[in-house]
C-alpha cells in the first residue's frame, strides 16, 4: 500500500500496499521513486474535516460507517479513515508521536483494509520459499501492546474522579514527606513501577502524566477458552432404566488466563480498563434420550 502526505513525504509498502506518509515510521518497508500513479493510500497530517468538528460539538469522540471512520485518543490524537485511501492525524497538543503512530499502524490500518474489502487476519506467519502459512483462530490467545491511560490510571486527570484501579497502586513510588503524613512505608526506589500519585490541577506538563512508553503494556495473553467435560453412562446401566442413553455434562469458558498483565483482562485490548470484563461461567448439565 503507498501513503502521500501533503509536506515532505516518505513512500511505504506495508500489506502489499503502496503508501506515503510525512510522518516516519521505522516499522514500514520504505520504497524510492514512487510514481503518484501508483500510490494506494495517502497519510497525512491536517485539521479534521467540517462533519467532524460538528460532532466534535456534539461531545461525541468517535464515528463509524462503511466509507469513513473518525475516532479520538485522549492526549494523543484524533484519526480520520476515508474511503480507503486517505488517513488524516490531527496529534493533540505535546502528543507522543510514538503513541501517535500506534494507533496509525495498527486501528487506521485495519479500517484502510475494512474499506478496501480486504482480509485483516490477525496471526502469526511461517514464510518458506515465498510462500506462506497463517497461524491463528479463535480467540483464546493473542499478542498486542496497548496503552494504559485514563482516570482509572491517572489519578484526577479527569475532573475529581480519584478512584484507581488496584494493581495501579502496587509499588507506587512514595516520598518520605507523603509516607510520614499519611502513615504509609516510604519507596523511594527509582526502578519503582508507577510513578507517585499526585493531583494534576492546571499544571497540564506534570511529569506523572505524559505519555510515554513507560504506560506501554505488553498484552500478550494465552486463556483456557472452553472446555467441555462428559461422562456417558455405560449401556448396561442405562438399559436397566429404560432409557437410551444418558450423559452427564460440564461446560467451563474463559476459566483461567496467563498473562503477565495483571491489572485488567488483556484480551479486551481496553487502553483505560473500563470495558466491561469476560464473564467466566460454568455450566452442568445431564442429557438423557428415551
Amino acid at each position: 500500500m503507498s501513503i502521500e502526505a501533503d509536506e515532505e513525504t516518505s513512500n511505504y509498502k506495508v500489506y502489499a500496499f503502496k503508501r506515503t506518509l510525512e510522518l516516519k515510521i521505522d516499522e514500514f518497508i520504505k520504497i524510492e521513486n514512487l510514481n503518484k500513479d501508483d500510490i494506494d493510500v495517502y497519510f497525512y497530517y491536517g485539521d479534521m474535516p467540517n462533519n467532524i468538528c460538528k460532532l466534535r460539538s456534539e461531545g461525541k469522540t468517535s464515528f463509524y460507517s462503511k466509507n469513513y471512520v473518525w475516532f479520538e485518543i485522549d492526549n494523543v490524537a484524533s484519526y480520520y479513515i476515508c474511503n480507503g485511501n486517505k488517513v488524516i492525524v490531527e496529534p493533540c497538543k505535546e502528543a507522543n508521536n510514538i503513541i501517535v503512530n500506534v494507533f496509525l499502524m495498527c486501528s487506521c490500518l485495519g479500517f484502510i483494509m475494512l474499506q478496501r474489502d480486504k482480509v485483516a487476519i490477525h496471526g502469526g506467519t511461517i514464510v518458506v520459499n515465498d510462500k506462506a502459512v497463517i497461524l491463528t483462530g479463535d480467540r483464546g490467545a493473542g499478542k498486542s501492546t496497548f496503552f494504559t491511560y485514563g482516570k482509572c490510571v491517572w489519578a484526577f486527570t479527569e475532573g475529581e474522579w480519584g478512584n484507581i484501579f488496584k494493581g495501579m497502586l502496587d509499588n507506587r513510588w512514595v516520598d518520605a514527606d507523603t509516607a510520614e503524613t499519611l502513615g504509609i512505608p516510604a519507596n523511594e526506589n527509582p526502578n519503582a513501577s508507577y510513578p507517585r500519585l499526585s493531583y494534576q490541577g492546571d499544571n497540564a506538563s506534570n511529569n506523572n502524566y505524559r505519555n510515554s512508553t513507560f504506560w506501554l503494556k505488553n498484552g500478550r495473553y494465552l486463556r483456557l477458552k472452553t472446555i467441555d467435560v462428559g461422562y456417558t453412562l455405560p449401556k448396561s446401566i442405562v438399559t436397566k432404566m429404560h432409557f437410551n442413553n444418558i450423559r452427564i455434562f460440564s461446560v467451563g469458558l474463559n476459566l483461567l488466563p496467563w498473562s503477565s498483565f495483571k491489572t485488567w483482562d488483556p484480551e479486551m485490548g481496553d487502553p483505560r480498563g473500563e470495558s466491561y470484563p469476560l464473564t467466566k461461567s460454568i455450566t452442568m448439565g445431564i442429557s438423557v434420550n428415551l
